[in-house]
């Protein structure tokens, strides 16, 4: 019992602090100081060694949520893409007699569906003589097909007298246009703040903004690791929710292990619309529309400093013209006030419509009039512009749709 005693002090107040001995075990142990002694030691290493088998822990389960992550990669990977019978012969038929309009030869066709139900199409075809533009055969499909079609990144330009292969996929119908400003800390040569801008093949944006632990180089490098894990694992297939636990995990246990980094991810679905947004420690976002500007703070920690670390995830649905706003910490520093969000969310609604590198030198102006021109923290604005295509069908394609 006067042991117990003993530890729990050490548990309240460390092994370093002044431990009070009962009376009783003072009067009894000929060795207090050496007792005492060898009780620090023997809680340090328990303290030590449970401390590694909740890490052991916890990384069985990222193992496993990694495993649990590869299985629904794999399933994705089977149910990607499926061969769409309908309207098949009906298609081909009219496809061949457009083409040959065009002075185009097609062999051999495939119609599919992938996994988002968009329709993507397959075909071998050659020229009768001189060249005919991908694009012009993607007019043709939309119009056959009912639907705005486009070549695919990895399509040929146009078609040639030789046979070959072309990919046509369904088009999408947002864009996104970004601009991005940046500026170091006074005294420091780069900025520690970084960012990305990745294009999926599953109709996707998506944005990184990562904030390190200081400023400068020093930052800079240690945030090139989270950013550049985060772009492999997403260009891999993995969904944003567990590339940020990844990204956490590598993080926590990395050699350097004061390393933290706050993290904004956006990620904008250009069929819908959606804009999934992830934050973990992060400055606030704000989304500038016509007639308000709403702010999204957040509530988490950032990745890094725990094990186990929760993301503020919020969906929101754009429109055409609206903007998001993403700065680091050192955009919001510099104003001198309790609530620098609102004042400049107050001011933001002045950007409305503008090009986006534009509204980005326009908000890094404004907090630098700010701080008196004084740069406290890496500061950078990210800036990203919704436009909405317009898929209207062009005379011609309804000719071809027509016949």
């Amino acid at each position: 019992e006067e042991v117990r005693q003993m530890l729990y002090q050490m548990e309240k107040g460390g092994t370093g602090g002044r431990i009070k001995v009962p009376h009783a075990f003072e009067e009894r142990c000929q060795r207090q100081e050496r007792f005492l002694e060898a009780l620090r030691q023997s809680y340090e290493i328990i303290g030590i060694n449970r401390s590694w088998q909740n890490k052991m822990l916890y990384q069985r389960k990222v193992m496993a949520s990694q495993m649990e992550e590869m299985s629904k990669l794999l399933f994705d990977c089977s149910a990607m893409m499926g061969y769409d019978k309908r309207g098949e012969e009906c298609w081909e038929k009219v496809l061949r007699k457009c083409l040959k309009r065009e002075k185009v030869l097609m062999s051999y066709i495939r119609f599919y569906e992938n996994a988002g139900k968009r329709k993507e199409v397959f075909l071998t075809a050659r020229s009768k003589r001189g060249s005919c533009p991908s694009e012009r055969v993607a007019d043709i499909l939309s119009g056959v097909l009912k639907v705005p079609m486009v070549p695919a990144r990895e399509c040929r330009l146009a078609v040639y007298e030789e046979t070959a292969l072309f990919h046509f996929s369904e088009d999408v119908n947002y864009r996104v246009l970004t601009g991005v400003t940046q500026l170091p800390k006074d005294g420091e040569t780069v900025c520690g703040d970084l960012f990305s801008v990745m294009r999926l093949e599953k109709g996707k944006d998506i944005f990184l903004l990562t904030d390190g632990m200081g400023s400068g180089k020093t930052a800079m490098e240690e945030g090139k690791q989270t950013l550049e894990l985060m772009e492999q694992l997403l260009d891999a297939g993995f969904h944003e929710e567990e590339t940020l636990r990844l990204a956490n995990s590598a993080i926590t246990f990395g050699i350097e292990r004061t390393m933290y980094s706050s993290i904004d991810l956006l990620s904008f679905n250009l069929f819908t619309g959606v804009m999934k947004i992830m934050k973990a420690g992060s400055a606030a976002t704000f989304i500038v529309k016509r007639d308000r500007v709403e702010v999204i703070r957040s509530r988490t920690l950032p990745a890094g400093l725990l094990w186990e670390v929760e993301f503020d995830v919020l969906y929101k649905k754009l429109y055409d013209g609206d903007s998001v706003v993403l700065v680091s910490d050192g955009i919001l520093d510099s104003v001198d006030g309790e609530n620098p969000e609102d004042e400049l969310k107050g001011w933001l609604s002045t950007v409305y419509g503008e090009n986006p590198k534009q509204a980005a030198d326009k908000v890094m102006n404004w907090a630098l009039e700010q701080a008196l021109g004084a740069r406290r923290d890496d500061m950078s604005v990210m800036v990203l512009h919704i436009w909405k295509k317009n898929h209207s069908i062009t005379r011609q394609k309804a000719k071809y749709q027509e016949k």
